[in-house]
């Protein structure tokens, strides 16, 4: 088996998982190691990714969501805030983003920001349980 050259770091959430990855940009692996002894990085991530983990609901994941647009709107925009962060002391590693909210992978800030400032977050998916 041909070893992962790790030149990238994805920030993406998931549940039951901290939200940093490592990888060769196709294929990825949970690696919270990369940041650990950055404080800073580590803590601020360990924090969006509370949120992120409370808006699972246990009893039917596919309910999860959250509370509110505002909500919402604050955990992508910390999100992207965390990206720009990973990027300024992680400068060897091409670092991508990638979004729950517009379910895409980002590979510069700037498009993200762009997203964020144009985007009704009281219209999101992430709002609403889907019923089936």
């Amino acid at each position: 088996m041909k070893a992962i050259k790790e030149h990238y770091i994805k920030i993406s959430p998931e549940y039951g998982c901290f939200p940093i990855w490592t990888g060769d940009g196709d294929i990825y692996r949970y690696n919270e190691d990369i940041v650990i002894e950055n404080t800073a990085i580590y803590n601020r991530l360990d924090e969006w990714n509370d949120v992120f983990q409370r808006t699972l609901d246990n009893s039917y994941p596919p309910d999860s969501r959250f509370e509110s647009a505002q909500q919402l709107y604050n955990f992508e925009t910390e999100g992207l805030a965390i990206w720009q962060l990973i990027l300024s002391n992680f400068p060897k590693y091409k670092v991508v983003y990638e979004s729950i909210v517009f379910d895409k992978l980002y590979e510069n800030p700037e498009s993200l920001s762009n997203d964020i400032e144009n985007y009704d977050f009281n219209t999101s998916y992430w709002l609403s349980a889907k019923k089936y």
